[in-house]
């Protein structure tokens, strides 16, 4: 699974067409399914969850320039950091879910704690491709508390 991140994440970086160019990372099973029934009552199989180069433009157009993140008190994202995205949804601190997208469509939002920084994966619910797809990577130092 890391080869194909790896691979997602250089092509994110290095291809200039513009090519959509998904992979996906696993099918939910019944248990992860729990976490969302509110949001996917209907749904028992089927579900997978899914990183496109286009999020990981977006999260370094968004958090990976370091002037702009000092400004918002969090941490530029490495290329290093996208690799950590299976860990960060195999072992979450905290689950949130309720948020809505500014087109209006469900968030679900991971935390993070890895070596003292907090880690804040984002996916967006796409019910018509029956998928979680991520939307946004940003992390933060930890907080002492």
């Amino acid at each position: 699974m890391n080869n194909e991140l790896s691979e997602l994440i250089k092509y994110a970086f290095d291809d200039t067409s513009n090519q959509l160019k998904t992979i996906e990372l696993h099918f939910l099973e019944i248990d992860e399914l729990v976490v969302f029934e509110k949001m996917l009552l209907h749904i028992k199989k089927g579900f997978r969850r899914t990183i496109d180069n286009y999020a990981i433009v977006h999260t370094h157009n968004k958090h990976g320039q370091e002037s702009k993140e000092l400004r918002r008190g969090e941490i530029a994202v490495t290329k290093d950091d996208y690799l950590l995205i299976p860990n960060i949804l195999e072992n979450p601190d905290v689950i949130y879910h309720g948020e809505k997208s500014n087109i209006g469509t469900d968030l679900v939002k991971y935390e993070k704690e890895i070596n003292g920084i907090c880690y804040f994966y984002v996916e967006e619910v796409r019910m018509k491709r029956r998928s979680l797809a991520m939307k946004t990577l940003y992390k933060r130092k930890a907080s002492t508390k």
